[in-house]
């Protein structure tokens, strides 16, 4: 076999490998949309939104879309969320970016007041049993990852995995969200 040949099989492996390799990380995320990619106008499809959240392409941390929250004078809660299927025992790691930005006008003041955080549910049927939340984002901030894990609970038999922008009396501010993660701990 000549060295063009021995080469171009080499080179052949390799892309093989790689591709292997970052599909099958790819395929270890359990959300399904992560990046807030798909959607029609401002709903981000496989997510279940509540209180106001958008999806967005100001801010991101990849791609071409993020979500967009934002705190608003004690106004309630606002957020998405997915739900899998799990028995207790798992082990769940849930990351994810998020960012507010330190400009002034639509959609780009920082979050004074308020916080923004992943937080994972617990659920047995329609029942909340419980939950968890990361450290949280306050205040302008560059794009930042945030994580938590925790292992499911006896008697659940559903984690919901949510990103939340909380307000309180007298707080504002915009927060975005994007590249999200949930991974099986082994």
């Amino acid at each position: 076999m000549n060295k063009n040949k021995v080469c171009l099989a080499v080179l052949a492996v390799a892309a093989m490998v790689i591709f292997t390799q970052s599909s099958a990380r790819a395929a270890d995320n359990l959300l399904l949309n992560p990046g807030f990619e798909s959607g029609s106008d401002i709903t981000a499809d496989s997510w279940s939104p509540w209180g106001g959240c958008e999806r967005l392409n100001e801010y991101k941390h990849g791609g071409e879309w993020g979500l967009h929250g934002w705190a608003d004078d004690g106004t309630g809660d606002k957020g998405v969320y997915q739900d899998i299927k799990t028995t207790p025992g798992t082990k769940f790691v849930f990351t994810g970016y998020l960012m507010s930005p330190n400009e002034s006008g639509m959609h780009k003041s920082p979050i004074t007041g308020g916080e923004a955080f992943l937080e994972i549910e617990w659920f047995q049927g329609d029942t909340k049993l419980s939950s968890i939340k990361s450290d949280s984002l306050k205040g302008a901030s560059d794009w930042k990852q945030f994580s938590i894990s925790g292992t499911v609970p006896a008697s659940v038999d559903t984690a919901r995995f949510v990103v939340k922008v909380k307000s309180e009396a007298g707080s504002s501010g915009d927060v975005y969200f994007d590249d999200l993660e949930v991974t099986q701990a082994k």
